[in-house]
């Protein structure tokens, strides 16, 4: 089976339905196809005000660090799973998860972007709305979106 996506993006939030989402490709994937898989994970801005200079910027490389990390568990998954022809590479970008995504989903040219979704519905969907959502509307790619494992449609 031939792979048409040679540069994947998969945005987690190291939710479940990241989790699904990160699954999913797995299944999908063709054993020694030749691709790139970028895994992004996007720091959204604090909405409070900043401490101090020093105490912020040792914060914010806290939490870039953390995410790194986080992301590398992700990676050396993926890597044992799809193979060594795919090469995985990390991103960590600070702003609007959606707008990051779909910009640099862009800037990479993805075939593809590999999409978690949270399930929710009703008011939590109106309030919180849906970075997925978004990302389906705005990317200039096809964009998979997979629910978390047991949800089921229709529940509020």
């Amino acid at each position: 089976m031939k792979n048409a996506y040679r540069t994947v993006l998969a945005p987690t939030d190291f939710s479940p339905g990241s989790r699904a989402a990160l699954r999913q490709l797995e299944r999908l994937w063709p054993t020694g196809t030749r691709a790139r898989v970028h895994l992004v994970h996007v720091l959204e801005p604090l909405g409070f005000t900043a401490p101090p200079a020093p105490i912020w910027i040792d914060y914010n490389l806290a939490r870039e660090d953390d995410a790194r990390r986080r992301l590398e568990r992700v990676a050396a998954r993926l890597r044992q799973r799809l193979g060594p022809a795919v090469r995985v590479t990390l991103h960590v970008p600070t702003g609007v998860a959606h707008d990051e995504i779909c910009r640099l989903a862009a800037k990479l040219r993805a075939d593809l972007v590999v999409l978690g979704t949270h399930g929710r519905t009703g008011l939590t969907h109106v309030l919180l709305g849906s970075v997925a959502e978004r990302v389906v509307r705005h990317a200039r790619c096809p964009v998979l979106t997979v629910p978390p494992a047991g949800h089921r449609r229709g529940r509020g």
